[in-house]
């Protein structure tokens, strides 16, 4: 998107400078890219080393919270004289052969988890309408309709797919909409279904398509309130069970700009001003937290726009989009 962006900012130069068609290059390699088989370890980039897993747990909350119910165990286990045990981190898969393929999937017109053929399913925090409008006026004109409806579908999945009371959308979800169930459950709202309601909000921000969208903002934001906006957990059911212990500074930020779709109110204000007042993220979880902190605050102060001139080489500014992507 910012390369779009860019084009029309800037115009358009030579080699990693023509922004249009670095953009074009992408957004057909999302689409028409050719399946790949192989085996891995696979490098990074042509000139690495393969790449390797690391047999020491990365830092995350999720080997702390771990680390600590397991401490108290111990604890309880010494005090009624029982062995303790630990929980082994799971081995790495052993190298297996892949096939991948393109980002997009065609009969579903819609995103995939990873290009990976053997992950059918798809993640509603990955699916951006309000950027899939702009590729179908500024992308490849082959493609321009696919991404058109793709952000009709996207819209769809949204309603589909959260908690009809809570508004909290899956991590994953099956390319028909259906819940992906793993380990005998849904797979519940958690870390990239952060993402999901400030997707939708900037879609309604910028193109007024579905009043829906206004409906689930109202929701999550009502339900979260509910839960004590300065304590609620980061990962929940999708009918509002809590399943951690943990609040976050990246979800308070990402259902802040839900306010962008929100009925104007009393709900919309306390997130502003809960973001307002959180502080800049650091330690362990500053890269996510902060990046959503950064991008909410850009969303939420209307600096987050349409970028678009006259002066455009690749083509004269659209006046069908100019009127959208302003605060």
């Amino acid at each position: 998107m910012s390369l779009l962006f860019a084009a029309r900012r800037w115009g358009d130069g030579a080699g990693i400078y023509n922004y249009q068609e670095q953009a074009d290059t992408i957004l057909r390699g999302m689409r028409h890219h050719p399946l790949l088989t192989a085996t891995g370890p696979f490098r990074i980039h042509p000139g690495d080393q393969p790449f390797q897993y690391s047999q020491t747990p990365l830092p995350s909350p999720n080997n702390t919270e771990q680390q600590q119910a397991e401490a108290n165990l111990a604890i309880e286990a010494r005090g009624e004289h029982k062995p303790s045990a630990t929980t082994a981190p799971p081995p790495h898969p052993a190298p297996r052969q892949t096939t991948a393929g393109p980002m997009l999937e065609e009969e579903h017109t819609m995103v995939r988890f990873v290009p990976d053929v053997g992950a059918g399913f798809t993640d509603a925090s990955y699916h951006l309408p309000a950027f899939y409008e702009l590729f179908a006026h500024w992308g490849p004109a082959e493609d321009r309709a696919w991404w058109s409806k793709a952000a009709d579908v996207s819209r769809v999945l949204f309603a589909t797919v959260t908690g009809p009371h809570t508004g909290l959308s899956p991590d994953q979800s099956n390319f028909d909409m259906t819940p992906l169930v793993r380990h005998g459950e849904p797979v519940p709202f958690s870390y990239d279904s952060w993402r999901t309601a400030s997707n939708w909000s900037v879609d309604a921000s910028w193109w007024h398509k579905d009043p829906t969208e206004t409906v689930l903002s109202d929701r999550i934001q009502g339900f979260l309130i509910g839960e004590g906006i300065s304590t609620f957990a980061d990962r929940y059911t999708l009918d509002g069970k809590p399943l951690s212990t943990r609040h976050s500074v990246g979800m308070v930020a990402a259902t802040t700009v839900a306010g962008l779709a929100a009925t104007p109110g009393a709900n919309e204000r306390a997130f502003v001003e809960e973001l307002w007042r959180t502080p800049i993220p650091v330690g362990e979880q500053r890269y996510f937290d902060g990046m959503l902190y950064l991008m909410s605050m850009l969303h939420c102060s209307g600096q987050f726009r349409i970028l678009e001139s006259e002066t455009a080489a690749t083509q004269p500014a659209d006046p069908s989009i100019a009127r959208h992507g302003q605060p």
